[in-house]
């Protein structure tokens, strides 16, 4: 039996490192003797595996777990992974909203901020329309900016009068840029004038500026327009009138506000003085003020009442009494000078008949002369027949005013035939033949009526047995006989 020297000679396996895809050489196949142990297969750097958007990779070892060399061997890198995790940004604008960190890959982000808002200009307002992009389920970091859809503003035009209260005309809406020319006014508004002005329409005013409302103008915001007016002064007129309405001066016309200084007034009227008065001119009526309104002045006048003399002469001239007295005092209050006398002459006697011309009440100068006349006189007469009884009778004659106010008793003696009763005042009269003193006739009894006044102021009265009869004497002559009688 022969034996051969055999020398062993230990085996050797491929060891090779691949990436996942098992086709990615992470090192290349390297030859170890069987049993090597695991510790001594030198491994590649660990590998790394590129992150996707969904996720990141970090190596997590071999597959198979690296073992001591017992045969060829491949060992896979196998790694875990991580979902990614994202920033979402919330913009408006550059204005950041909101910022959600950690939001995880594929999942839909949500803001969870007040709507944004953006503010509006005068023309426009704006209204929160989206996200731009549209928001999508997370792939990465993102931003999203807040998108906005522009309405054109709509403005208020209101017209008001100048105290910036009363409405002309409610308030309108119209959008911005509209023009003037359709912009619906109001009409033409007026002012009432006053006393000092007179106002015309100038046109509408931007309330709290100096611009007007022109037909170039727009709408580009809320406006008041307050109606403006121009004014005048109004003017007035003055004239000055006598108290009887006679123009002394034309009426000139004034400025409101004319101060009375200003006025110019005519020279100092006077007045021709009457019979009761004498005038000094006293000024003006109204009083001259301001030009306020259309005034006439009338002329004033202080009077003073005149004085006249008043005197009392009798019939031959002599004065009696001489007074002053005011104009308008009433006849009652003269004072007159006791009643005159007038002497008898020729057998004729007189009474004080009055003042001529009548007193009246004083109108200017006045001389009054004392009338006369002849007194009343009463001539009673009797025929006594021719019988001796009748010649001796005694006859009572009663005399009596119609009023009563008068009433005397005669008596015509035994043998007389005329008794004579002197001085009776004017009025009515009955003379009765009432009684005798004789028992040798006794007389009819008898009554006669008598008047005196006016032209009448001697009558004669006749009795008889047998009639009565009553005889008017007119007649200075017989008068003379009937006073010459007595």
């Amino acid at each position: 039996q022969s034996y051969t020297n055999v020398k062993e000679v230990a085996r050797k396996y491929t060891v090779t490192f691949v990436d996942e895809d098992g086709e990615t050489i992470l090192k290349e196949a390297t030859l170890y003797d069987y049993g090597t142990p695991a510790a001594s297969i030198v491994k590649p750097d660990d590998p790394s595996k590129e992150a996707t958007a969904q996720y990141t990779y970090e190596f997590a070892g071999w597959d198979p777990e690296i073992a001591d060399v017992t045969g060829n061997a491949t060992y896979t890198a196998t790694y875990s992974r991580t979902v990614n995790k994202y920033t979402i940004t919330w913009m408006n604008g550059e204005t950041v909203l909101e910022t959600d960190e950690n939001v995880p890959y594929d999942e839909m982000p949500h803001y969870d901020g007040d709507t944004p808002e953006k503010e509006g200009d005068d023309q426009y307002s704006y209204v929160f329309a989206g996200w731009n992009p549209i928001p999508v389920k997370v792939t990465g970091n993102a931003t999203y900016f807040a998108t906005f859809t522009p309405e054109t503003n709509k403005y208020t035009v209101t017209f008001v009068d100048e105290d910036g209260e009363t409405i002309l005309k409610e308030a309108e809406w119209y959008e911005y840029g509209t023009p003037a020319a359709s912009i619906e006014k109001p009409d033409d508004p007026t002012k009432e004038a006053t006393a000092q002005y007179t106002y015309s329409f100038v046109g509408w005013q931007l309330e709290g500026s100096d611009h007007f409302l022109t037909e170039d103008d727009t709408v580009t915001g809320p406006a008041t327009y307050v109606v403006t007016y121009s004014s005048t002064v109004n003017q007035y007129t003055v004239t000055f009138v006598d108290d009887d309405g006679t123009v002394l001066k034309d009426a000139v016309a004034y400025d409101y506000g004319t101060p009375a200084a200003s006025i110019e007034k005519p020279d100092d009227p006077t007045k021709e003085a009457t019979a009761q008065y004498t005038y000094t001119f006293d000024g003006w009526d109204p009083v001259i003020k301001e030009v306020v309104e259309n005034v006439t002045y009338t002329a004033t006048y202080s009077s003073i009442l005149n004085k006249y003399t008043i005197t009392f002469k009798n019939e031959d001239g002599t004065v009696l009494k001489q007074s002053d007295y005011d104009y308008g005092t009433p006849a009652d209050d003269i004072v007159r000078p006791d009643d005159p006398t007038k002497p008898a002459d020729t057998g004729k006697s007189y009474q004080f008949a009055g003042w001529d011309p009548e007193v009246t009440s004083v109108t200017g100068p006045a001389t009054y002369v004392a009338t006369f006349k002849l007194r009343n006189c009463l001539r009673i007469h009797r025929d006594r027949g021719d019988s001796l009884a009748e010649q001796e009778q005694n006859f009572l004659y009663v005399i009596e005013s119609a009023d009563g106010a008068v009433k005397t008793q005669v008596v015509l003696r035994q043998g007389e035939t005329d008794l004579y009763v002197v001085g009776l005042p004017d009025g009515e009269y009955t003379v009765t033949e009432v009684a005798t003193w004789s028992w040798r006739i006794t007389p009819n009894l008898r009554t006669q009526n008598v008047t005196f006044g006016g032209t009448t102021n001697s009558v004669t009265v006749e009795f008889s047995t047998g009639s009565v009869l009553t005889k008017w004497l007119n007649a200075f002559a017989s008068i003379v006989n009937v006073i010459t009688g007595n």
